[in-house]
């Protein structure tokens, strides 16, 4: 279902591709691959109704036990074709997903652990018919994460726009995942992206705290300095008057920072300041009246802006004391590369068990911009299981989706890590310890594999606690 309006529709660019309003199906779970075309409506919907999920267990540091009961405040790894999945348990969970985290295959035509050549066409099919359900999961400040490089963003972006709605595109990421780059083609590739979209406009992404130690403190607190002026010269006198206007300064009064003291008055024997010009324009104040009177004391050592003396004349900076800013459009922390995601799977493991594994602290910087404690993260990617290892030590909820036999000899055994207390990746950026469980489970398979391969769902007294 898509994002936007029939009329918005008229005004967009629509990506079209060939069998763009089919169904792709493919196992690969099977012996051999199973993998066709559905068109009929009847036949999407016998395939994308719900399934029977089995073999429920509890699952902690110490192993696995059978449940009876379960409710939906927990953790949850599923077994499974994600597709299936997915639309098995969206009547469970729809409109409930703060985040949903994707790193789904590049389409790169390389030999991963799972299957990663589709052409184009038929890749867009693949994803589309996923990030589709996937919006229905997304709670309305809700927020999909999409990892992929350069093979095919710039279709990728253009499907989600189509879907999710272009004034929900929040911005795409470029992420330094591999400084010294990989010798093929014409350049050595260095990045990925990450594509972010809110399901509802004025979505807004959570700031970056930083770990900083301002070097200037007054009575209220620790500051730095930022000039006061608006610099871009688009905003001036002209079309801002009201941001034209003077400060006095009092140049005789100076405190042990060597700032002085601000007013909207004139005073006797102070300096008259206004914004100066640039470019041939009156540039203008980044705060109007209303707002310095609420920030100016007569004590420089109790107000949030203050004068600094110049060479020819005095500037007007605002005490900035916030230790968060917004997250930047290029990432190149040495703690995403994807060397630091392979270097982690080694240590808890003793050897590689995995293909290029994400970090941790990237899956980290992420959650933290998009979610708060007790949110509900999804990835229906989970491969190794970085993304539910990160939200269970961050203390958000969880959902995993993985399909591949790695899931038992892999996934699990890295989240019961997680749980045993590790402290690798992520675990000091979040202060980890130990402690928690998750719930297991697998889609039930017919005996003859005939279409749709998977049981429908019959009763099933866990499933139906979880849909009460």
């Amino acid at each position: 279902m898509s994002g936007i309006s029939h009329k918005q529709q008229e005004h967009s660019i629509i990506l079209e591709f060939q069998q763009k309003n089919m169904l792709f199906y493919e196992d690969i779970s099977f012996e051999k691959a199973e993998s066709f075309f559905i068109e009929e409506y009847a036949d999407i919907q016998q395939l994308l109704s719900p399934k029977n999920l089995i073999n429920f267990q509890s699952i902690t540091d110490k192993g696995h036990r059978d449940i009876t009961k379960i409710t939906k405040d927990s953790n949850f790894l599923f077994k499974g074709n994600n597709l299936l999945v997915l639309h098995t348990i969206l009547p469970i969970f729809k409109e409930s997903i703060k985040l949903i985290y994707i790193d789904p295959p590049y389409n790169t035509g390389n030999t991963f652990t799972y299957k990663d050549k589709f052409s184009r066409s038929l890749w867009l099919l693949f994803m589309k018919n996923r990030v589709e359900v996937a919006r229905e999961f997304l709670q309305d400040d809700g927020i999909l994460v999409i990892q992929c490089d350069e093979n095919e963003q710039a279709y990728l972006k253009v499907l989600l726009d189509e879907i999710y709605g272009e004034e929900n595109f929040l911005g795409m990421i470029t992420v330094l995942t591999n400084p010294s780059g990989r010798d093929y083609r014409s350049l050595a590739r260095t990045h990925e992206y990450l594509i972010f979209y809110s399901k509802t406009p004025n979505t807004e992404l959570n700031p970056l705290i930083l770990d900083k130690e301002f070097k200037l403190e007054d009575t209220l607190g620790g500051f730095e300095l930022r000039s006061l002026r608006n610099g871009n010269v688009r905003f001036h006198q002209g079309n801002r008057p009201n941001l034209y206007y003077p400060f006095y300064i009092n140049p005789k009064n100076q405190d042990i920072h060597g700032h002085h003291i601000v007013s909207l008055t004139k005073k006797k024997g102070w300096i008259e300041i206004y914004p100066r010009e640039s470019q041939g324009v009156n540039t203008v104040w980044r705060w109007g009246k209303t707002k310095v009177l609420d920030n100016i004391t007569d004590n420089t050592l109790s107000s949030n802006l203050i004068a600094r003396p110049s060479k020819d004349n005095y500037l007007i900076f605002e005490k900035y004391r916030k230790k968060t800013r917004l997250a930047r459009t290029i990432w190149d922390n040495k703690d995403f590369y994807t060397s630091k995601g392979t270097k982690h799977i080694k240590e808890l493991f003793q050897e590689s068990v995995f293909d290029y594994p994400k970090p941790e602290l990237l899956i980290a910087r992420i959650i933290d911009i998009t979610t708060k404690p007790g949110d509900r993260v999804i990835d229906f990617f989970l491969g190794s299981g970085t993304t539910a290892s990160v939200a269970h030590k961050s203390g958000r909820l969880w959902i995993g989706i993985e399909q591949m036999d790695y899931i038992e000899t892999v996934t699990i055994p890295r989240l019961q890590k997680v749980i045993a207390g590790e402290n690798g990746g992520a675990s000091r950026h979040y202060q980890w310890t130990k402690g928690g469980e998750f719930i297991y489970s697998q889609l039930e398979k017919n005996e003859t594999q005939e279409f749709p391969f998977y049981k429908e769902l019959q009763k099933n007294n866990i499933i139906n606690q979880l849909r009460g």
